[in-house]
């Protein structure tokens, strides 16, 4: 599979396609408030262990410089505290979590 990560000022996205297959992305939208936010991602198929390796490749990157944010489907919370984050707020269908950039890094 290959794999390709784009970053700008504002937005970065961490995509993995293979051929003319897209199998998921993880926009990252920097706030002014020093939040990096995972916004509407996407993993085909659910698979646990291309979102594992997405959400390993945000911290890498924004986790030193940011706190980081998600809204994240409840199928994937486990998948996300795995990682590392935790849950600030939980709603029926999602819940907020979080990285903070003052955990240990890796």
């Amino acid at each position: 599979m290959r794999h390709r990560g784009y970053d700008n000022r504002k937005t970065g996205r961490n995509f993995a396609w293979e051929g003319e297959n897209v199998y998921g992305f993880v926009p990252v939208e920097i706030t002014d408030s020093g939040i990096a936010r995972i916004n509407n991602y996407y993993v085909s198929g659910d698979d646990p262990q291309l979102l594992a390796r997405f959400l390993r490749e945000v911290v890498r990157y924004y986790g030193r410089d940011y706190t980081i944010r998600s809204v994240t489907l409840i199928r994937h919370a486990e998948i996300f505290r795995t990682e590392g984050f935790a849950a600030i707020r939980e709603w029926k269908q999602y819940v907020a979590m979080q990285y903070d950039n003052k955990r240990p890094q890796p």
